[in-house]
């Protein structure tokens, strides 16, 4: 596996099934201050979930010339995530992935940081996977991504034989203490997506992941506008 070799970055290793390569070019990009995000929670509907954007806009409403990321539906590979990507308080973090159908081929997987220098970490690996949701988990690549910088973290499962399967999302790290219990609730309060939807899920050995509270998921992924074809 060819590595990207770039200062003050550490180097990726690839382990298990969830994580792979592809090549990426990016245009410059200029991105804004790090968001002030809220350490207080709002006193109304502590228990519902309810994820509002940050006033100051999502990682990709920061990006000049930014791309936004496709939707999740039902017959497209996408990481379950808002248009504009997501925030969390995690430098090795957990993304989730939906594959519409079986797949057997190269996974290829690369992070570019935005407005620096392209391909900061990329991989490739064959695979054989069944139609589900997947753990993408940046502390089994041993890669931590960097406080106050955007990521755009791109899939691509594309063959000859079954056609394009491409999906990227942008992830932004942000320092934040959390005193009370880290539920999707509470995560959703202060727009720190990713770490909310970690927190209903689990992932098995395999990579493949299932949703452990559908009911708060349903109400995060409703209130955030995205598509939720993953919760059978």
């Amino acid at each position: 596996m060819r590595k990207i070799r770039k200062p003050d970055c550490e180097p990726i290793r690839f382990g298990h099934v969830a994580i792979v390569v592809l090549g990426l070019f990016l245009a410059t990009f200029v991105v804004s201050a790090q968001p002030a995000i809220s350490e207080e929670v709002p006193k109304d509907a502590e228990d519902k979930v309810v994820f509002v954007p940050p006033p100051i806009g999502a990682p990709a409403d920061r990006i000049t010339a930014g791309t936004r990321s496709a939707q999740p539906s039902s017959n497209a590979l996408a990481f379950l995530s808002p248009k504009a990507g997501g925030y969390t308080t995690n430098p090795q973090p957990t993304l989730y992935w939906f594959l519409p159908r079986p797949y057997r081929g190269t996974l290829n997987l690369v992070v570019t940081e935005v407005a620096t220098e392209p391909q900061v970490a990329n991989g490739t690996i064959t695979v054989d996977l069944s139609k589900g949701l997947y753990a993408l988990n940046f502390s089994q690549m041993n890669f931590s991504l960097r406080s106050g910088r955007i990521y755009l973290v791109a899939l691509d499962l594309s063959d000859a034989e079954q056609g394009p399967l491409q999906s990227s999302t942008y992830v932004e790290v942000v320092d934040l203490n959390l005193d009370e219990e880290k539920t999707i609730a509470s995560f959703a309060k202060r727009v720190l997506w990713f770490d909310a939807v970690y927190a209903g899920m689990r992932t098995g050995h395999s990579g493949l992941a299932t949703v452990i509270d559908k009911e708060k998921m349903l109400e995060l992924f409703s209130s955030a506008g995205v598509a939720i074809p993953w919760i059978e």
